[in-house]
């Protein structure tokens, strides 16, 4: 199997694990989102952005600061990161792939968590 291929299905494999709403208890804080919104926190964390994204450091994906802060001032970059989250992509921020979130999570959520991202200081 092709390596790109091989490394999309295992992400795909690990984030499916866990899966809407299987993420265990919602009760534990998660790092860096104090002092956010907390249903925004709430929405990223039940569509399990934070399986693989941290608020302020790389885990598997970039930390969504991060990735605020790559995209600050790009005018298009709200759509293309909708697309991205929606459909999967590789290769923007190195060899891991991030799987296609949608349709598990609906595209009103992902727009709310792209803009919420893209906000971020």
């Amino acid at each position: 199997m092709h390596k790109t291929k091989l490394a999309l299905a295992l992400t795909a494999a690990l984030c499916a694990s866990c899966g809407p709403g299987n993420s265990g208890d919602k009760d534990p804080a998660i790092p860096g989102t104090e002092g956010y919104d907390p249903a925004k926190i709430e929405l990223a964390r039940k569509s399990n952005c934070f399986s693989c994204h941290a608020m302020g450091k790389k885990m598997i994906g970039p930390s969504l600061k991060d990735i605020a802060a790559r995209y600050r001032g790009d005018a298009g970059a709200e759509e293309r990161l909708i697309h991205k989250v929606a459909r999967g992509s590789s290769g923007a921020w190195g060899s891991i792939p991030m799987p296609a979130n949608s349709p598990p999570v609906p595209e009103a959520d992902i727009r709310a968590l792209v803009k919420f991202t893209l906000e971020l200081k």
